[in-house]
């Protein structure tokens, strides 16, 4: 096999390649958003410093891999596809070290990728090449797992003494109760000009600005303020949306009604309308009980995991019980998910009734 790089010539090989892996594999879900970098390679891989090769024999495309860059000297290994009849001839390793050697070349130290529960050939081939798995997570309603590899070993971390390290802590905690009351102003109705003036003539920031810190924490620019009142709002928002999905899951153990429940100023705000979904929070409580219950968990999803259902991006810090149970029902909530999203899409959702009748169909 004949190694090389990436020509656009090459693109409709290369495509069939990619979805005849998949299907061999089980993994192939369609062309979809998580395709994008394949519609244009030059854009997603060269003109950031990344590079895709092609596997050649005699003028056939029989594997592919390649990588781009993310923060830091990192890079992440992608379309590491082998044709099926290929398989099981060392391609995929031949592939794997001519990546990792053009990455070290350029300078990359460390390398990372994602994979799925269900590549058992794809899991050995890393794992044998010294990948270890460094977290499990849900993307797109599939069990992901991520495999990191240092190409060149980090320099060993300077320790701090117990003097430093303590110090360090020390600081750290004044800063947070500075943070939480700074929260506690702007939760309490505060502006954020009005919470900046309140800090800095409080005794607690006499107390931080009176001596030299191990790091510094600008209290006397407004935007942080500003940042803080808008996490308090969102944070207030999201409980509302909890607290109401939790109504919904349950309504016998939860003595609050719905209607009690009800925020007048907010009913009228979308949510999640930068996906280009728009649905009003209390129907997005609704939505997310009737989620949790078809696909059988124990209680209502969190927004955040919800909204990354529907956003790409990735589940993390869900309860393993929980995210066990999504895991085996993963199907359904494909499905789930693809249903919402129609329903709510910003073409549907300007012609959506507002009755609360029915399940998701």
């Amino acid at each position: 096999m004949e190694l090389r790089l990436y020509r656009q010539t090459d693109h409709e090989q290369v495509m069939k390649l990619h979805e005849l892996a998949l299907e061999e594999a089980g993994a192939y879900k369609g062309d979809g958003q998580r395709d994008d970098d394949m519609r244009d390679m030059e854009a997603a891989y060269f003109a950031d410093g990344g590079e895709f090769w092609i596997g050649e024999i005699e003028g056939q495309i029989v594997a592919t891999g390649a990588f781009r860059r993310t923060p830091g000297d990192t890079a992440e290994l992608k379309r590491m596809r082998v044709a099926p009849e290929r398989q099981g001839l060392g391609f995929g390793k031949i592939m794997l070290n001519k990546l990792e050697e053009r990455a070290k070349e350029l300078g990359i130290t460390l390398l990372h990728l994602e994979t799925t529960e269900g590549q058992n050939a794809a899991r050995k081939l890393y794992e044998s090449a010294g990948y270890t798995m460094h977290e499990r997570r849900v993307i797109d309603g599939n069990d992901c797992q991520m495999y990191v590899k240092w190409l060149v070993p980090p320099e060993p971390a300077v320790e701090m003494t117990l003097e430093e390290e303590a110090a360090f802590y020390a600081d750290w905690d004044v800063s947070q109760e500075l943070t939480e009351y700074a929260k506690k102003l702007l939760r309490e109705g505060a502006s954020p000009e009005r919470a900046m003036e309140e800090v800095l003539r409080s005794e607690l920031y006499a107390a931080w600005s009176g001596k030299e810190r191990c790091f510094n924490v600008e209290y006397d620019r407004l935007d942080m303020y500003e940042d803080l009142h808008s996490s308090v709002l969102s944070d207030r928002r999201i409980g509302h949306i909890e607290e109401q999905a939790a109504a919904h899951f349950d309504p016998e153990a939860n003595s609050a009604s719905v209607t009690d429940l009800e925020a007048p100023d907010e009913a009228d705000e979308p949510v999640f309308a930068e996906m280009e979904i728009r649905i009003k929070p209390s129907r997005l409580a609704l939505e997310m009980a009737r989620f949790s219950r078809a696909v059988g968990l124990g209680k209502p999803i969190r927004y955040i995991h919800f909204l990354a259902l529907f956003s790409g991006a990735t589940i993390v810090d869900m309860e393993q019980e929980e995210l066990d149970r999504l895991v085996a029902n993963k199907q359904q909530a494909i499905e789930l998910a693809e249903a919402f999203a129609e329903r709510y899409g910003d073409s549907a959702a300007a012609a959506e009734d507002e009755t609360d009748e029915g399940e998701y169909r």
